[in-house]
């Protein structure tokens, strides 16, 4: 089993050289959960699921995104 939580906030020197566009968020949160399941040596599961809420950016803000990763792997 596997958590993780990080913040990204983007420096302000991003926005005033127009390396970011104006209305950007300044700061995304993110948390990942995951589930890593071994039946057998030669068989792997790892199940993923993640999401990031965007913050400080020009409203309406940019929606939440969520993702979820199913990968099986094989080994021989």
């Amino acid at each position: 089993m596997l958590a993780r939580y990080t913040i990204l906030t983007v420096d302000e020197d991003a926005f005033t050289q127009a390396l970011a566009a104006a209305g950007a968020s300044r700061e995304a949160r993110s948390w990942t959960l995951g589930l890593n399941w071994y039946p057998n040596p030669w068989i792997k599961w790892y199940v993923t699921l993640e999401r990031t809420v965007f913050e400080d950016g020009v409203p309406p803000a940019r929606p939440a995104e969520n993702i979820a990763f199913l990968r099986f792997q094989l080994g021989f």
